[in-house]
């Protein structure tokens, strides 16, 4: 890979880097699309479950190799990449103390290819020129088909409709949301962050669409009838709002969840039990006797903190915590082999992987990753990292999400913004407010696509670097 010597920081591929780094696009594009994926199109090895999303992020990162992009050349925060790899490494040591070293290793790659690797092709594919607004268009019209195919799956519920991908879990009488994802909680952080990758979008892109897309994401999250989800809302308001001048005006803001709320209203008046049920549902939150979730979580957290006084430096190693609470006979895990057994909670679940060593580390990640990225000057990854704040701080007390990939490529994101350019204040003197313009501070790799599968947006002239990444949705 040659550099261009009139273009100062930007790289020219030969005619094969140029189309493995197509392709090496379009695959964690695809991985990004099918991020909430959990049940469907995965394959499954042994008990555990390889998703489409993590296998084209894998094949994403080697195909950025090969197009000449060296690991080396990722641009990370200095201390984000020291803990994370130092996070690695005490995994890697509890697992050699693991009563099941194998499960346990095991373990540690399920965190490598499904947290590390996307995170990793998520910051080498933003350097593509153009790429990083495609992976923010693809991030939310992937929840867009989610949302849609979750509020059909409420609806066959009440109806007896065929759900496609079956759910039956009530909450309070009512029927819940889970669309692809696993479960109603993990598709509601999941739309926590698409809302803040929604609105990054719409502030450098101007998408009339976007609006839409934000209220289906609320509308959903309503519906989904998950009261842990609830709790993150107020949170990810308050992280939005010190930023939130420069996103939209007050009268867009307003309309937009007018009618969300109003959609809201007129599903109410469909079932008349919602509005009585989901405030039930909100004051039940707080209830350590609620039998369908407190009252288990709560147990299984005294057993966790048990097991931790008897491990305490390198707890029992990655997925070795069923193996020490399976004569409690937990309903909730009826059926659910060992090594996916969790605690559902991230700073108990790090005692368990790696005891007290781990979880200080993770702390540390998660206070320097607050500090360098939301507390920066760059709007983009201060709203992108706003939504990771909120369901780390809120979603990691009940689930144990730590390692998802959705909360590793919405960090990947903010980090990306973070490095692709400062956005410095402009006077705008139409709206007589602050805009913002990208300003390059590393090489950005411009590709040529073929005419067959050029995307809308995507620089694609040769010699041209942008100035700032542009998308039309």
């Amino acid at each position: 890979m040659s550099a261009d010597a009139g273009h100062r920081g930007q790289l020219t591929p030969s005619r094969f880097q140029n189309g493995a780094l197509v392709l090496a696009s379009v695959l964690c594009n695809l991985g990004i699309f099918t991020l909430s994926w959990d049940r469907i199109g995965n394959l499954s090895a042994g008990s555990f479950n390889v998703k489409i999303s993590i296998i084209a992020f894998l094949v994403s990162l080697a195909l950025t190799v090969l197009g000449g992009h060296r690991l080396g050349q990722i641009v990370v925060p200095r201390l984000v990449l020291y803990l994370s790899l130092a996070m690695l490494l005490v995994l890697v040591v509890a697992s050699v103390l693991a009563d099941d070293q194998r499960t346990a290793l095991l373990g540690v790659v399920t965190v490598v290819l499904g947290a590390l690797v996307p995170a990793l092709a998520v910051v080498a594919n933003s350097r593509i020129a153009g790429q990083f607004q495609e992976m923010l268009k693809w991030f939310v019209w992937g929840a867009v088909v989610a949302c849609i195919f979750g509020l059909y799956q409420l609806l066959a519920f009440y109806t007896g409709l065929p759900q496609l991908i079956e759910y039956e879990g009530v909450s309070g009488g009512l029927g819940r949301i889970s669309s692809f994802s696993y479960e109603p909680a993990y598709l509601g952080y999941f739309l926590v962050v698409v809302l803040v990758v929604a609105l990054a979008r719409f502030r450098s892109t101007r998408w009339p669409w976007g609006y839409v897309q934000i209220g289906l994401v609320l509308v959903t999250l309503l519906l989904l009838n998950s009261r842990a989800v609830f709790l993150t809302l107020p949170l990810l308001l308050i992280l939005v709002r010190p930023i939130a001048s420069g996103l939209a005006t007050f009268r867009q803001m307003w309309i937009t969840a007018a009618a969300a709320v109003g959609a809201f209203l007129l599903v109410c008046v469909t079932v008349p039990s919602i509005p009585a049920t989901l405030g039930a549902q909100f004051l039940s939150i707080f209830n350590p006797q609620e039998a369908s979730s407190n009252a288990p979580r709560l147990e299984l957290y005294t057993a966790a903190l048990q097991v931790a006084a008897k491990y305490p430096i390198f707890g029992v190693g990655p997925s070795n915590f069923g193996i020490h609470i399976a004569e409690l006979n937990y309903a909730q895990y009826e059926g659910v082999s060992l090594n996916k057994m969790v605690v559902n909670n991230i700073w108990l679940q790090s005692l368990m992987d790696g005891g007290a060593v781990l979880a200080i580390v993770q702390a540390a990640l998660v206070v320097v990753a607050i500090v360098s990225i939301y507390f920066s000057k760059n709007v983009v990854a201060r709203i992108l990292m706003a939504g990771w704040i909120a369901v780390i701080l809120v979603g990691g007390m009940v689930v144990s999400n730590f390692y998802d990939a959705k909360m590793w490529v919405t960090l990947a994101l903010a980090i990306a913004a973070l490095q692709l350019g400062a956005l410095r204040p402009e006077t705008n003197a139409r709206r007589g407010t602050k805009d913002f313009t990208y300003v390059p501070i590393v090489p950005v790799i411009d590709i040529t696509f073929p005419r067959t599968i050029r995307a809308k947006g995507v620089k694609i002239a040769p010699g041209t670097a942008p100035a700032r990444p542009e998308t039309e949705g």
